[in-house]
């Protein structure tokens, strides 16, 4: 892999975790009563009913939607809103049980700053502890993208879910190039008579090796094999193969051996 496309997959891979960092952060930390939205604009926001919510007839509805409303009239005179601003409204789209969705529609000349607002059931007016919804108004896009927590939202202005979304083809094929890379090196290696070592593992009575040369490379059990530093320079050091598989063998040596996990075995 050369040094460009090391660096470029190290960027992906950052950019994939920072995302999903940043995605998990802004939903721990963002407040679930709180509705941001520039002043002149329309947004759709959802919510949750405090207190005891009152079963709803709706006869229109098919049996296995029966607590769920969209009609605009029944949601009128069934939900609302207080108290009454100035600044900006809400219109009702749908109740499912405690759920609630609404459009906020704001006026552009709204003066910014923190509106509250219970939302409940005309049949179930809000008590005095149920906690209200706030309505954040911003003069400009770039005041509200300064107050998002998420750094990709106040950098680039969109969830950083859809970072991980659009990396990830990215991320698979720089894995399916490595993986490539990787086996054709091994092929090279194998034609001069090495082997890289696949598993490495330090037991009480010794290292124990699993590397990849094996009977199609014409290892049998009992050869002593010779241990490589990485550059394929000798270490002076002998191994002998006491399982052998089609394409690696199992080996051991001392716990005192100067072995590393990138350290080559061959004839």
């Amino acid at each position: 892999m050369t040094g460009f496309r090391r660096y470029l997959v190290y960027a992906i891979f950052g950019m994939i975790l920072l995302s999903m960092v940043d995605t998990l952060v802004a939903v721990v930390t963002a407040p679930s009563h709180l509705f941001k939205i520039v002043a002149g604009q329309e947004k759709t926001v959802s919510g949750k009913l405090a207190g005891v919510v009152r079963p709803v007839d709706n006869p229109n509805a098919r049996p296995f939607l029966s607590n769920r409303i969209q009609d605009p009239g029944l949601l009128e005179k069934v939900l609302a809103y207080a108290p009454v601003h100035k600044t900006f409204s809400l219109e009702f789209i749908e109740l499912k049980g405690r759920l609630w969705r609404a459009r906020i529609r704001t006026d552009g000349g709204a003066h910014p700053g923190d509106y509250p607002v219970h939302v409940f059931q005309k049949a179930a007016p809000p008590e005095k502890d149920d906690p209200p919804f706030t309505v954040r108004l911003f003069e400009s896009e770039s005041a509200l993208r300064q107050s998002q927590v998420s750094l990709f939202k106040r950098w680039f202005g969109f969830d950083p879910w859809w970072a991980t979304i659009v990396l990830m083809p990215a991320a698979f094929w720089a894995f399916h190039r490595a993986f490539k890379e990787a086996g054709r090196k091994e092929k090279v290696l194998q034609q001069q008579g090495l082997g890289p070592i696949y598993r490495l593992a330090k037991k009480k009575d010794g290292w124990e090796l699993i590397f990849g040369l094996g009977r199609e490379h014409g290892i049998s059990v009992g050869d002593r094999l010779q241990v490589f530093t990485g550059k394929g320079e000798p270490t002076g050091q002998e191994i002998t193969a006491e399982a052998v598989a089609a394409e690696a063998t199992h080996g051991r040596l001392d716990l005192d051996a100067d072995i590393k996990a990138d350290y080559l075995v061959g004839k």
